[in-house]
């Protein structure tokens, strides 16, 4: 073996398990993800059902922990997708520029994606905790989703990076899993897809019932 082959094999286990921490951390992301999506599901229940829950939620002693860990994982996440992303680019420089311009726009859009998804949650984090929402109520879970929801312009936010955050689950679902070994590339895809399409249309699901009249 080389002395060039020798010094690129630390470099790819590197890569390697910057991929795989990426796809644990993402596919722990996409469960909590439905967690999250079953809580707002609730607000088809009965108007008192997601109050209760919220206040739930704020009184365990547990939220802060869960929050911090929350975080951890997305620090973790996009940390690993930055160094990978470097690594990347510097790799591209030899390939030629067809392969380098198809898989570029792949990882640019992801990259992309991710920073959409960055935005939208610190603005829904103001949205749902009151600085910009000029109807909040402290605890009035299901009000501040209907009221903030029946702004337009908040609507279409909120619609629009649903349709971003599928698009970037069902590739980042597809990458992890083949990252962990799952080699039926076919089935994953249609999985990812069928997953993802599912929580967006789940995410979607309170703004359209707003817009609809069905939730007031």
């Amino acid at each position: 073996m080389s002395t060039s082959h020798r010094a690129a094999l630390p470099a790819a286990r590197l890569s390697i398990g910057r991929k795989v921490v990426m796809a644990a951390t993402g596919l722990t992301l996409a469960f909590w993800t439905v967690l999250h999506l079953a809580g707002n599901l609730l607000v088809f229940g009965d108007p008192g059902t997601i109050d209760r829950y919220g206040a739930m939620l704020q009184e365990s002693p547990l939220v802060w922990l869960m929050r911090a860990g929350l975080l951890g994982l997305i620090a973790l996440h996009v940390g690993h997708a930055a160094r990978l992303a470097m690594r990347s680019r510097e790799a591209s420089a030899g390939r030629p520029r067809r392969a380098v311009r198809r898989s570029s726009w792949s990882a640019r859009g992801m990259r992309l994606g991710g920073l959409a998804i960055a935005a939208f949650t610190v603005y829904h984090l103001l949205h749902i905790y009151g600085p910009l929402h000029a109807d909040h109520r402290p605890g009035a879970v299901r009000h501040n989703l209907v009221s903030g929801l029946s702004s337009p312009f908040v609507a279409s936010v909120y619609l629009l990076a649903t349709f971003i955050f599928a698009s970037h689950l069902r590739h980042g679902l597809w990458s992890a899993l083949t990252s962990l070994g799952l080699t039926r590339s076919r089935r994953v895809e249609r999985g990812a897809r069928v997953l993802a399409a599912a929580i967006g249309l789940g995410f979607s699901a309170p703004v359209l019932a707003v817009w609809l009249g069905a939730l007031r």
